[in-house]
This record gives C-alpha cells, sequence and structure tokens, in this order.
C-alpha cells in the first residue's frame, strides 16, 4: 500500500489515458496530478477526474498537434 505521502505527476493529452488514471487511483488508492489534458475535450471526463480529486494542469494553450499523441492516428 502506498503511504499518499505525495501525488503522482502524470502527463497525458489523451481521454483515454484520463480513464486509465481514475482506474489506477481508485484501485491502488494513489494520488494524482494530470498535466497537459491537451486532447480532451469531453465534460464527462473533466467530471471524473473531479470526482475522483485529480488536479488538472492544463497547459500550454500554444500547443501544436505536431506531437505523435496528438494526431489522432490510432
Amino acid at each position: 500500500m502506498l503511504a499518499q505521502k505525495h501525488k503522482m505527476m502524470v502527463h497525458f493529452h489523451k481521454e483515454d489515458d484520463a480513464r486509465i488514471l481514475i482506474q489506477l487511483v481508485k484501485e491502488f488508492n494513489i494520488k494524482a496530478v494530470t498535466n497537459h489534458c491537451l486532447d480532451v475535450h469531453r465534460q464527462e471526463i473533466f467530471s471524473a477526474l473531479k470526482a475522483n480529486s485529480i488536479p488538472i494542469i492544463y497547459g500550454p494553450m500554444d500547443s501544436f498537434s505536431n506531437k505523435d499523441e496528438l494526431r489522432h492516428n490510432n
């Protein structure tokens, strides 16, 4: 069991990554903070993050979709 002394900083962009993080937080009782969330658009994902006490650091606002994870190739 984790002591929950620290929060895990999680960098992700896509909604499926958010779902996995929520599942991990529930399963392992960890504390996490999300970093970016740039390709998350649906309110239900933001609401689920909030409901599971997962704060969001959103940005940078000037990012371009030239990263592989933002190209929607999968």
